[in-house]
């Protein structure tokens, strides 16, 4: 009887499971395509990204590993992404991008065949069990928790094209970065046009340049740019992250409890700067419309690292957070061979093209870590790491290659780092320490504040860290590239200010949140079980959660940015008027406005963005970081002095033209630069006295359209 009962109580749990597991699924399709612009074109945006990457990557990963079918099929889009899009650059640069498509439809269609000999030759292909559904479930409810910022944005809601939190600023840029590659790779310089690009990480922003090559190329029906970028993309992204996210920690501890603990303290949660917040916002108790402000401001910028925003805002760092964790479960299965190695190198190597700095930093681990364990005498993992460190490199080598041979241009006029120095920690602390301590005290007792409120609970992971040890023996390969990654990101980031955009290298800082987390599992895990059912095991949890609630209600609701449908209207026809080489000028900045929250200074890419141009200046700190890797002189002050001349010269003849007293050869010089648009909006409009006729008009913006 008892075995019959626990069967029977088996099943029912199977059953709820298979509830949960479909609802799941079922609004993780139905939220995004009823937010769309176009539906239709949506769903054909998920098709053709399964067809770009997920068919040829289970097919390469087949012939190229012994992965189990559940580890293959969870694994085989993360590979697909970095392996073809690697693959498209190269086609791209070498001037025959067209008949890429092809090739992929040939790969997709033997990865078809074998996906469908698999399940015919395996009933058991996709176990259906509750091990199959927690990894789905866990990458569903990540998704959409995450991905309804960016479902909710890009869209008309009210008559508005809106833009949520994060959604509005830095995508914006990508969202211009997208649509250039889909003219040039690699991408111009849209920033400062006319000049040399800097060398950035694009391959990102090339996967959904492909998918709309793809397209094309297969007369598969339009797919709306907004739609494929905001709607599409984030349902695969955030689904991959949660679900890889959870299966590290459930395969590392064994337990449920850890995939959830491994998803939250991986993804952004365990520092402390909650209790700051809730402390500001308890502060304004007496003012509900201040209180409600505070609670809608996001808490974790109190750690000066921002560790939860990368996730939505900054694709580089998402993109190789989801490149590290397939390449960590490739790593932690129980059957493990030298082919294992190899391709986590590849994916880690292949990571340059997203997140170029990360890539290179795991290249430097893996070459000191087999260093280390061969000086140790242990044979065997070092040779692993070397073959891990080889397989980086050829990874990386198309990426390399192209930066040699186009030089390495940066945003930063000469060396890009200065220091040691404190300057990072004492940005982040020194104005609330300088009030209660000596001046001369501040920038040491900020360097022992950052790390305590910014890692929190993960500080756990130091002893296990010191130790190399995450979780066995069989790891300790594996920790040994880890610990040094993250000692060299964090002496970097910590010590050694950049000197080119934003000058805070807190790039190198974001992955030592994750990197820490990681090896701070087992022992959060062992004290929560030695505290299950206390209030301290309670109260851990529930700081977590409320970590990620309160970050996600901030970026959804804080604030705002729009554009009226008819400015929006104005944008798509400058953007079927326009050549591929005409540049856009403009005067004015997407402007954000609170919602329950405080509104963020938005950024300005959104005309660039909305018309897919080449902008001919932007705010006076990126244009003159980007049009230094276009210049040259004796010094870089010089440098910068030329950047700064440029960019208040162009800034000048647009001022002269909106006044109408432009001269002749502030004329040429639009003319030779291929400025065909101008568009003002805000408090510039008011200053128009030009005689020209505006090309369009609205209550919004003002547009120009000069002649060639």
């Amino acid at each position: 009887m008892a075995p019959d009962i626990v069967q029977a109580s088996h099943f029912r749990v199977l059953q709820v499971s298979s509830l949960l597991f479909l609802l799941l699924l079922f609004l993780l399709l139905l939220i995004p395509l009823s937010l769309s612009n176009h539906p239709a074109g949506t769903a054909i945006g998920l098709l053709v990204f399964v067809l770009t990457f997920c068919l040829p990557g289970y097919l390469l990963l087949t012939l190229l590993t012994r992965l189990p079918a559940a580890a293959r099929t969870l694994l085989s889009p993360v590979f697909g992404v970095v392996s073809i899009t690697t693959a498209y650059d190269i086609f791209a640069r070498a001037s025959v991008p067209a008949y890429f498509p092809y090739l992929v439809v040939v790969l997709a269609a033997a990865g078809t065949i074998l996906v469908a000999r698999e399940i015919i030759s395996a009933p058991a292909f996709f176990p259906w069990s509750l091990r199959g559904y927690d990894t789905i479930m866990a990458g569903s409810a990540v998704a959409l928790a995450l991905a309804p910022l960016f479902w909710r944005s890009g869209r008309f809601s009210d008559g508005e094209f809106v833009f949520y939190g994060p959604a509005g600023q830095d995508h914006l840029f990508h969202l211009t970065l997208l649509q250039r590659l889909l003219h040039y790779v690699p991408p111009d310089n849209f920033m400062i046009s006319g000049l040399r690009a800097p060398v950035y990480h694009y391959f990102d922003d090339l996967a959904l340049a492909l998918i709309l090559r793809m397209q094309s190329a297969l007369h598969l029906g339009a797919i709306d740019l907004f739609d494929l970028y905001y709607r599409c993309y984030p349902i695969f992204v955030y689904f991959l992250i949660g679900a890889l996210a959870y299966r590290t920690g459930k395969q590392l501890l064994g337990t449920a409890r850890a995939g959830t603990l491994s998803v939250l303290l991986l993804l952004g949660a365990g520092g402390l700067g909650c209790f700051f917040g809730v402390l500001q916002t308890a502060v304004h108790a007496a003012h509900s419309t201040a209180m409600r402000m505070s609670f809608f401001s996001e808490w974790a910028t109190w750690d000066g690292i921002d560790a939860i925003r990368p996730l939505v805002h900054r694709p580089a760092h998402y993109h190789s957070l989801l490149i590290c964790l397939a390449a960590i479960n490739v790593l932690i299965l129980p059957e493990r061979s030298r082919r294992n190695w190899l391709v986590a190198g590849l994916l880690l190597g292949l990571m340059a093209g997203f997140n170029f700095t990360l890539a290179a930093i795991f290249g430097i681990a893996a070459v000191l870590g087999s260093l280390l364990l061969f000086l140790r005498r242990k044979r065997d993992e070092a040779g692993d790491l070397a073959w891990l460190a080889l397989f980086i490199f050829i990874g990386s080598l198309p990426v390399n290659a192209a930066m040699l041979l186009s030089g390495f241009h940066d945003v930063s006029p000469g060396f890009p780092f200065r220091g040691p120095n404190l300057e990072f920690p004492s940005t982040v602390w020194g104005a609330v320490l300088g009030r209660v301590i000596p001046h001369s005290l501040v920038p040491w007792a900020s360097l022992i504040m950052f790390p305590v409120v910014a890692y929190g609970v993960k500080l756990f992971g130091i002893r296990a860290m010191k130790r190399i040890d995450l979780g066995g023996e069989r790891h300790r390969g594996m920790a040994m590239v880890f610990a040094i990654a993250f000692v060299l990101s964090f002496m970097i980031g910590t010590f050694f200010p950049y000197q080119g955009v934003g000058g805070i290298a807190i790039v190198f800082l974001q992955p030592t949140l994750w990197i820490l987390g990681l090896f701070a599992l087992h022992p959060v895990d062992a004290w929560l079980d030695r505290h299950r059912g206390s209030w301290r095991s309670v109260a851990l949890w529930g700081m977590l959660g409320l970590t990620w609630m309160q970050a996600l209600g901030a970026f959804n609701f804080s604030s705002k940015a729009a554009f009226g449908q008819d400015s929006v209207q104005a944008m798509r026809d400058i953007r079927l008027a326009a050549a591929a080489d005409d540049v856009v000028a403009y005067s004015s900045v997407l402007t954000e406005r609170p919602i329950w929250g405080y509104a963020d200074a938005s950024t300005n890419f959104s005309i660039m963005a909305m018309t897919g141009l080449d902008g001919y200046f932007s705010s006076q700190t990126y244009s003159i970081s980007f049009a230094v890797p276009g210049l040259s002189g004796s010094s870089p002050s010089e440098v910068l002095a030329q950047a700064r001349g440029l960019y208040e010269r162009r800034r000048d003849d647009v001022s002269s033209f909106l006044q109408g007293n432009l001269g002749d050869a502030g004329s040429a010089r639009l003319v030779r630069d291929h400025v065909r648009w101008i568009v003002v909006s805000g408090d510039a409009m008011k200053g128009i006295s030009s005689s020209t006729t505006p090309w369009r008009k609205t209550g919004e913006v003002v547009v120009f359209r000069l002649p060639q």
